[in-house]
C-alpha cells in the first residue's frame, strides 16, 4: 500500500504525500514504519505541492494550505499570518466565492469579526450560493 502512495506522491499527488506522512507518524496500523524524519519530509512535500498549485491558480488548494496553517495541521505549527495570506489569495486574487466563504467560516471559530466580515462579504459579492442563502435567511428573520 505504501508503494501506491509513494507513486502518487512522486507524481505530485499531495494527498498521497500526506498519507505517507501519516503512515510514518505513529500510525498504529503501520508501527514498523514509525519515522518522524520521514513523516516531516512527506508533510513538507505535501505542503510544497499545495503551495505550488495555489500559486498556479488553484483556489481550493489555497484554501487547503490556508487551513493547514490556520489549524496547525499537515505537520506545521499554527500561523495566522500565513493562513490569512493563502485565504486572501484564493478569495480575492483568484475570486473564489467558496474560498471566501470557507475562510470566513474558519474565522468564526476564533470570533475574528473583522476577518469574518471581510471574507463573507466578498463571498456574497462573488455570488457564492451558500453565502447568498444565509444572507437571505438573515434578512427574513
Amino acid at each position: 500500500m505504501a508503494k501506491k502512495f509513494q507513486n502518487g506522491c512522486d507524481n505530485g499527488e499531495y494527498k498521497d504525500c500526506l498519507q505517507l506522512a501519516v503512515m510514518y507518524n505513529n500510525n498504529p496500523l503501520t508501527p514498523q514504519m514509525h519515522d518522524k524524519n520521514k513523516a516531516a519530509e512527506y508533510y513538507g512535500k505535501s505542503l510544497q505541492i499545495l503551495e505550488k498549485a495555489c500559486l498556479d491558480g488553484d483556489a481550493k488548494k489555497c484554501l487547503e494550505i490556508g487551513n493547514s496553517y490556520f489549524h496547525g495541521s499537515f505537520g506545521v505549527e499554527k500561523n495566522g499570518d500565513k493562513a490569512y495570506e493563502y485565504f486572501k489569495k484564493g478569495c480575492f486574487d483568484l475570486k473564489s466565492g467558496e474560498v471566501c466563504y470557507m475562510a470566513g467560516s474558519a474565522y468564526k471559530t476564533v470570533k475574528d469579526e473583522t476577518k469574518i466580515a471581510e471574507f463573507i462579504e466578498e463571498s456574497c459579492e462573488l455570488k457564492f450560493s451558500l453565502c447568498l442563502y444565509e444572507k437571505q435567511v438573515q434578512t427574513n428573520k
